[in-house]
């Protein structure tokens, strides 16, 4: 959790919890902006209950105390601490730019070791081109690593792609 640890160290929670949205996919927080999380349903509806405590009273909640949620055991609890997280990132709109994932994972994948969390139609084609692909999965099919490989994996991968709410993939890559 160092890297969810780092993020929270990075952000502004002076601001208020203006709504929350607890969906079948996607959860939504609005504070400083709207954040999304996966609500991952099919993982989260196997969990004992209750699976968000005091549900009446998430909006007295600080921006604070609700990113804490992130490290919930409660996946409907940590969706909604990752949404409040997301909400409250400050992104510079005007050092972004948009991209086709599929192609920039193709293009910094040739010839090196890749590895992608979670999967893509565009699969084959990386598995053609890179020297070698481990597909990260907590739902893991036929030829996937679980996602308790992925300590083992993310170290050996030259390229790294990582899912985000909306299952776009976000493109690490090392030397």
């Amino acid at each position: 959790m160092k890297i969810i640890d780092d993020l929270i160290g990075t952000l502004n929670f002076n601001a208020r919890v203006k709504d929350i949205r607890l969906g079948v996919f996607h959860t939504g927080v609005l504070t400083r902006y709207c954040g999304l999380a996966a609500t991952l349903p099919r993982d989260a509806l196997k969990q004992e209950g209750p699976l968000v405590k005091e549900p009446g009273f998430l909006l007295d909640k600080t921006s604070r105390d609700l990113a804490q949620m992130v490290y919930s055991d409660s996946l409907l609890e940590a969706a909604i601490g990752m949404a409040t997280i997301n909400s409250l990132l400050e992104v510079d709109l005007h050092s972004c730019s948009e991209l086709n994932a599929a192609e920039v994972i193709l293009e910094k994948g040739e010839g090196k070791n890749v590895a992608i969390v979670g999967h893509f139609p565009f699969l084959p084609r990386v598995h053609e081109k890179a020297k070698a692909l481990w597909v990260i999965e907590k739902n893991p099919r036929e030829g996937d690593f679980h996602e308790a490989e992925t300590d083992r994996l993310i170290p050996q991968a030259d390229v790294v792609a990582i899912t985000d709410f909306l299952d776009q993939p976000y493109l690490a890559s090392f030397a």
